[in-house]
């Protein structure tokens, strides 16, 4: 599972990247052509729509717009779904080749694209971020070196989670702290797998616990030798 939400994590962060950069390529384009262009109103006359292989339908926004009398007409390269024929839209073209135009909405659009990059970005960033603190934490448990057992209590569905319709396990222990008496509770990463056959015909009534000798609250629930039957 951890495999999959770094390579999870590293696919929305590549894929906001490369639409971030993207984004900001049409923008420098767009205010480079602009910085030229001439401003006119041009009316949609005609929405082409196409269906790929996959079902998707996609549209063109076709325009005509007057220059000196002269009719020309293009197709956007952006579409919105507020669209329809006889809207008005702004555009800029080349005044030695109005053929050569663009509309208003493809900054827009680009701006938009720049917020999806964003968020993607950040989706990604969160989750592997999140790995990279669980691991730093995990690691610092370790380094104390002192292990309980506690006793296994449950094993449960977590439905507060769910990755491709499925949810995850936890395994549920308690240990009494001979010290104080007081009782912790501690809870299992993510198990992919139903495991309550396996440990109950094989006994299992304990788990390994790290946990800080200082404070038995942080801890690192050890299922390393349950992975056999885990697969993740």
């Amino acid at each position: 599972m951890k495999k999959f939400l770094k390579i999870f994590g590293g696919l929305f962060v590549a894929t906001g990247l490369v639409i971030l950069i993207v984004s900001i390529c049409i923008i420098i384009s767009t205010n480079k052509f602009v910085k030229t262009a001439v401003e006119t109103t041009a009316t949609i006359i005609r929405i082409d729509s196409k269906r790929d292989s996959d079902g998707d339908t996609s549209h063109t926004a076709i325009v005509e717009f007057s220059v000196d009398g002269q009719m020309y007409s293009g197709s956007l390269n952006y579409y919105t779904s507020s669209m329809y024929v006889g809207k008005k839209e702004t555009i800029y073209y080349n005044p030695s080749n109005p053929s050569d135009f663009k509309g208003k909405g493809n900054e827009v659009l680009a701006y938009i694209m720049i917020i999806m990059g964003i968020v993607f970005m950040l989706i990604g960033g969160g989750v592997i971020g999140s790995l990279i603190l669980k691991e730093k934490k995990r690691k610092k448990i370790l380094a104390y070196n002192y292990v309980i057992q506690a006793n296994i209590v449950g094993f449960n569905v977590d439905t507060s989670i769910t990755v491709n319709g499925r949810n995850p396990y936890r395994l549920e222990a308690n240990y009494i702290n001979p010290n104080d008496g007081k009782i912790y509770s501690y809870r299992s990463e993510d198990i992919w797998i139903d495991l309550t056959l396996i440990l109950t015909q094989m006994q299992i009534t304990t788990i390994p616990v790290y946990v800080n000798p200082n404070n038995f609250g942080e801890y690192y629930m050890d299922i390393t030798n349950l992975k056999q039957y885990i697969g993740n």
